[in-house]
């Protein structure tokens, strides 16, 4: 059986009953205002949900900062049921009302650490029927990518293996809220998901990417899924953003007026969440045609960024930056939220420049991290020409090279090779996994897609899951 657009949630198996039996005493003898057991459902589940898919940065000590309009679009008095299961220890809350413009910050309660998850159908919460497949999509996924949902129906999930994995990788924790908890709630939860066959499909309008149940899995559970029974392979684009700059510098350098007229819906209108207004990068990289740059370099960026080591040249860079602590590289940031400076350590030199590449990039001109600093000196021509892009309205940088990686993986690639070939084809925004037999087939339509489409083709890695 398919179902779409239901609205099933995930849920502790023990909380289902909780909940009921707790509503059960709150509404006795009322006649009016009483909460209804589905809505509870619906703002429970969306919160774990949320929770559960967010990123590590996002979260303060396992809690998710959730907006009240976030909440309201999911059900409009979603403050009655958020206090009910407040009140009856089914979630934490931290209230910031009080604090300025803060959000209420969210997690699972301790109560339920650990346990195993259940899909629901909160139209029918104690109904045995069972879907064998359930997809939450939203308008914009349902109608325009239909030939990559389709895939899901045949994935599964080992999923003894998977939480065995997950147990000994992090093992219960004496601490609440410690990272083990967070990591290992979050894990469990996308395990429970495949496995009770409930997946989502979602395109939001900012970055146009489609987010599932595979985008927001921890890259460690990914070795355990299946399509039909078979492993799958990953095929990862490379430095992907620094590749779609590649892409916008190479269309400036040439005066490339074809491929920019190809990508002027996607360029003309790009906002973030966080900017006043749209920008037009259409009109500004046609604007940027007589502009005067260091040729030399934008053109060594393009060539380490389609040879696939430009991270690689930013680590010769950065190496006399590199701080080690007990033989870990590590790397100090100042928390926002906190106010606290704190440290982040990596396991290879590679992942430390890829991380200060991304901040390198979306930094604002009045930076003063090292790194940024650093930038500035080494490559002038790279940040006087990504100064000019980002214009007043900084934050839609970030979001135009999403949009033009969304544009170049889901509007050009997959489609081709879903009429080519056939294959099974899952997305994880800047690469693309099948089956082994189509591995070679679609590395070379990548490049043949990529060389009409945008003049530059980047390194393919592959990857065994």
């Amino acid at each position: 059986m398919f179902k779409q657009q239901m609205q099933y949630v995930l849920i502790p198996e023990t909380s289902l009953e909780v909940i009921n039996e707790k509503l059960i005493e709150q509404n006795y003898g009322l006649i009016k205002g009483k909460l209804k057991l589905k809505n509870v459902l619906l703002i429970f589940g969306f919160i774990l949900n949320q929770v559960n898919k967010a990123d590590n940065g996002d979260l303060d000590r396992g809690h998710l900062p959730i907006h009240h309009k976030v909440l309201e679009k999911q059900y409009s008095d979603h403050y009655k049921c958020t206090r009910f299961l407040v009140k009856n220890k089914l979630l934490h809350r931290f209230n910031y009302s009080n604090q300025g413009k803060k959000c209420s910050r969210y997690a699972l309660h301790n109560d339920y650490r650990y346990k195993k998850n259940i899909s629901v159908d909160i139209s029918s919460p104690f109904s045995a029927l069972k879907a064998d497949f359930i997809a939450n999509c939203d308008d914009n996924s349902e109608k325009k990518y239909k030939y990559l949902i389709k895939h899901f129906k045949n994935v599964s999930i080992n999923h003894l293996e998977a939480k065995k994995y997950i147990d000994d990788l992090y093992p219960l924790h004496k601490i609440p809220g410690h990272k083990h908890e967070y990591k290992h709630n979050s894990c469990t939860y996308s395990i429970d998901a495949i496995k009770d066959r409930l997946f989502y499909f979602r395109i939001p309008d900012t970055d146009k990417r489609l987010h599932t149940n595979l985008t927001s899995m921890k890259k460690e559970l990914r070795h355990f899924l299946r399509y039909n029974g078979k492993p799958l392979v990953n095929l990862d684009i490379k430095n992907s953003q620094p590749y779609c700059l590649a892409v916008i510098i190479n269309i400036i350098l040439n005066k490339d007026k074809s491929t920019l007229y190809k990508l002027k819906p996607i360029l003309k209108c790009v906002k973030s969440k966080k900017a006043s207004k749209p920008t037009n990068y259409y009109k500004i990289i046609s604007e940027l045609f007589d502009a005067k740059f260091d040729n030399k370099e934008l053109n060594l960026y393009i060539k380490s960024v389609c040879n696939g080591n430009y991270y690689e040249l930013l680590v010769q860079k950065l190496e006399s930056y590199f701080k080690y602590e007990g033989g870990v590289l590590v790397k100090e940031k100042y928390n926002k939220k906190t106010g606290e400076i704190e440290k982040d350590d990596y396991e290879t030199k590679r992942a430390y420049a890829k991380n200060s590449s991304m901040q390198i990039l979306f930094a604002s001109e009045k930076s003063t991290v090292k790194d940024v600093t650093f930038f500035k000196n080494e490559f002038p021509a790279l940040w006087e020409l990504t100064k000019a892009l980002k214009g007043n309205e900084s934050s839609n940088f970030a979001v135009l090279l999403q949009n033009l990686e969304a544009h170049l993986v889901l509007e050009k690639i997959t489609k081709i090779a879903d009429n080519q070939f056939n294959a099974p084809l899952f997305t994880i925004h800047d690469s693309i996994a099948t089956t082994k037999e189509y591995v070679n087939g679609i590395i070379q339509l990548v490049h043949q897609v990529l060389l009409e489409t945008v003049k530059l083709t980047p390194k393919i890695e592959i990857e065994n899951w």
